[in-house]
């Protein structure tokens, strides 16, 4: 058996395994616990189907129309939201209209993947940040019924999900919108099954429910602290002191592909792009930052359309890429980080590969009062 690409250049979509005509692909999850393609070389028929279909060779990246600073009216979805609540508006809009929303939930025992949502109260389940890649592929199969069937769809991915999507539906589709999320890169749902275990271990019971970038405890969304529960009892963690958010926020801990990504620019895959606005009490002054600021990248004229439908739903105001990006490096570079080569059935994992390697700055920043940081900005 033999892999479709070298696990440097896979992104996982899972596209190959849909389309394959003989099902002689697997994805197959590795010792880092990411997925990748494995062929079943005794029932390929070497028709090349998997290679032509595959996202890395179907980037088509429209140039961004135009970047606006979003906040959201809703306090409740703007809370929820890890960042201003531009996909919350987007979303509750598709639902409205009676379409379907995809994008990353938590399942069952805190497992990451795509999940399809057909009402405003499940809506709460797709906000929030999830570093961790989501099986997105279960997905493509229902989203292709459901346009054909004449159902508005809106899918909320990284820009390689949403290339493989494109990919094996043949194209864009006028009832389907795309939401691309700025991506720093992607650990493996293995490696975070694990870390969920482990902390379970050092709580003495199992983790019921997790939180990124907790709201609660960060008004403005910042990388600071986490929440999770444990045994009906809230914990908080410091993100740069946990084994598993530091090596994340340091790049130490991504898929292969993701040093290398393809999608990166000012040309995108989707018809939106969203991420977080870092830097905007610097450049655009008087803009409210206090909750958190979404930078959101208008791609295609059906995303400029939708904005125009929705815009009376927040606080907006134009601006440049060059803008957005200054303080988002995410948005025009792939991660630099040194890579921890990793296993996730090493017992010793988190005190072996995956310490903490905080620097004493990183430290301090991830303590100081959100209130006081954020006066510290705006006197730079």
């Amino acid at each position: 058996m033999n892999n479709i690409c070298y696990d440097k250049q896979c992104t996982g979509c899972g596209v190959c395994a849909l389309v394959c005509p003989r099902n002689a692909i697997s994805m197959t999850e590795n010792s880092e616990g990411f997925v990748i393609p494995v062929v079943d070389e005794d029932r390929c028929i070497k028709c090349g189907l998997c290679v032509k279909k595959c996202a890395k060779y179907n980037k088509n990246a429209n140039p961004n129309k135009a970047v606006y600073a979003v906040v959201a009216n809703d306090s409740n979805l703007l809370h929820n939201s890890t960042s201003g609540g531009f996909f919350g508006v987007l979303a509750k809009h598709i639902l409205q209209e009676g379409g379907y929303v995809y994008g990353v939930a938590y399942t069952d025992n805190l497992k990451i993947k795509h999940i399809r949502i057909a009402s405003e109260n499940e809506l709460n389940r797709l906000q929030g940040s999830k570093y961790v890649q989501s099986d997105a592929s279960d997905c493509f199969t229902d989203i292709k019924e459901q346009l054909k069937a004449g159902k508005k769809v809106l899918f909320s991915g990284t820009g390689c999900q949403i290339s493989g999507l494109l990919s094996f539906l043949g194209g864009s589709n006028e009832s389907l919108a795309t939401v691309e999320v700025v991506c720093h890169g992607v650990p493996s749902s293995g490696l975070f099954e694990r870390y969920i275990e482990w902390l379970g271990d050092k709580r003495g019971g199992r983790v019921t429910a997790f939180k990124f970038r907790s709201k609660d405890m960060r008004p403005t969304g910042e990388h600071s602290q986490f929440a999770y529960i444990c045994n009906n009892k809230s914990y908080k963690g410091q993100a740069y002191e946990d084994p598993y958010y530091s090596a994340f926020l340091n790049g130490k801990i991504l898929r292969e592909s993701c040093y290398n990504c393809s999608f990166k620019g000012s040309s995108r895959v989707a018809d939106f792009t969203i991420g977080d606005f870092w830097g905007i009490e610097r450049q655009l002054k008087g803009f409210p930052v206090n909750n958190g600021t979404s930078a959101v990248l208008v791609n295609t004229e059906k995303a400029e359309k939708l904005f125009d439908k929705i815009k009376e739903s927040f606080i907006y105001k134009e601006t440049t890429y060059e803008v957005a990006q200054k303080y988002n490096p995410s948005l025009h570079t792939s991660t630099k980080a040194e890579r921890i080569a990793f296993d996730i059935n090493d017992k010793a994992l988190f005190t072996k590969t995956l310490k903490s390697q905080s620097s004493a700055k990183d430290i301090i920043k991830n303590r100081i009062p959100w209130q006081l940081k954020a006066t510290l900005k705006k006197l730079r």
